[in-house]
């Protein structure tokens, strides 16, 4: 069973990380990942953001842009 501590922690040591990407290092769906994420977000501890959007060729893909970063408190 994944923990929002272990998950609050590794949005601390990847800054930036996708829900998809949470939800595969988890080992979990991304509905489930979500729930665990909106308690974050409703205690303060972490931020969903739009990362923008790539001007050049890269990695990145369209549904990578909504992304998680610890709050500074």
């Amino acid at each position: 069973m994944t923990s929002i501590i272990d998950i609050r922690t590794y949005i601390r040591e990847h800054p930036g990380v996708s829900l998809n990407e949470l939800a595969l290092h988890f080992k979990t769906s991304e509905p489930m990942m979500e729930v665990l994420l909106s308690r974050l977000i409703e205690r303060g501890d972490v931020e969903a953001y739009e990362r923008p959007k790539c001007t050049g060729s890269c990695c990145c893909s369209d549904d990578a842009r909504q992304c998680y970063r610890p709050t500074r408190r």
